[in-house]
């Protein structure tokens, strides 16, 4: 992508994206992404070679099923990949998958409220997304449950409806199904939650004071989270708004700076070199990379 913004295929800087949403990754190191801004509702897909490629959507408003390259979309604002590579999205108020056919189907329609995130446990191929301050698990059949939180905005640790988010900008998902939250709105934009397998939520780092420092637990400051990924070893990575820095969490809650100062603008070079314009949401994979949205550019971390 290249620093202007807009649409077009191609290869590195000859490609653009107007607002990419969110980000996922599969097993070949192929990206996808999905740019959410009226006249670009599409889905983008990125080689290893950076060439960008459009995979479904017209640009059009829409929420029409079938083909991919002939359907459209609602706002696009999570996408997940299962390992038999299937796309599901969070489009606005519903769950839609794209299949490995190219078909464009929608799993289920939730009310009122949008979603803000979706994550897919491969162990059992259930997707879970995060809409009304809940986190709702969704069955490929269009099953959907109330898991944890509730349409009452907050903070609050607890057993599933007992918690409390506020408006989540991101999720991730790990191997053994526990699900992590970059809680965006609560209490001033400064909290990392762990939902385990038992719906049992608590708080991994930072608290109500906004800033910059690391730390452990508490004691670190986060400021605006905007995207949360979870590597092999249980090890989060989150960027935020307000520090445009990617930030390290290791499961005793140890708080680290790896890449980017406070100082925003866009340079790659090394971990003390790069700088970031705006980091959004980010995705690890397998071979020690993460992947970031920063603008209109998808970028890369080597760790």
């Amino acid at each position: 992508g290249n620093v202007v913004g807009g649409y077009a295929d191609g290869t590195g800087e000859e490609a653009a994206f107007k607002y990419a949403r969110d980000i996922a990754v599969d097993k070949d190191g192929n990206i996808y992404t999905a740019d959410n801004w009226p006249g670009y509702y599409r889905v983008r897909k990125i080689t290893p070679a950076g060439e960008v490629t459009t995979i479904a959507g017209t640009g059009e408003h829409g929420s029409n099923d079938g083909p991919a390259l002939s359907a459209t979309f609602l706002g696009i604002t999570g996408i997940t990949l299962d390992k038999d590579g299937n796309i599901f999205l969070a489009d606005y108020n519903k769950v839609r998958k794209i299949d490995t056919n190219g078909i464009v189907s929608t799993i289920r329609t939730y009310g009122s409220f949008a979603l803000s995130a979706i994550v897919i446990n491969d162990s059992t191929g259930d997707l879970y997304v995060y809409g009304c301050n809940t986190i709702y698990k969704v069955t490929q059949a269009g099953t959907s449950t109330a898991y944890a939180g509730s349409c009452t905005s907050g903070y609050a640790d607890g057993v599933g409806a007992a918690a409390r988010f506020y408006y989540p900008s991101s999720m991730a998902i790990d191997g053994a199904g526990n699900i992590y939250v970059a809680d965006h709105y609560n209490a001033n934009h400064n909290r990392i939650r762990k939902v385990a397998t038992d719906r049992t939520v608590t708080t991994i780092a930072g608290s109500e004071v906004s800033g910059s420092a690391d730390g452990v637990g508490a004691a670190a400051q986060v400021s605006t989270l905007q995207g949360i990924t979870v590597d092999v070893q249980g090890n989060l990575y989150v960027t935020e708004h307000g520090n445009p820095r990617i930030r390290k969490i290791t499961p005793e809650g140890v708080v680290t700076t790896v890449v980017g100062t406070t100082q925003r603008l866009y340079r790659d070079g090394t971990a003390e070199e790069a700088r970031f314009a705006s980091p959004g949401s980010l995705i690890w994979d397998s071979r020690r990379y993460l992947y970031l949205i920063d603008s209109h550019q998808i970028r890369r971390v080597t760790l």
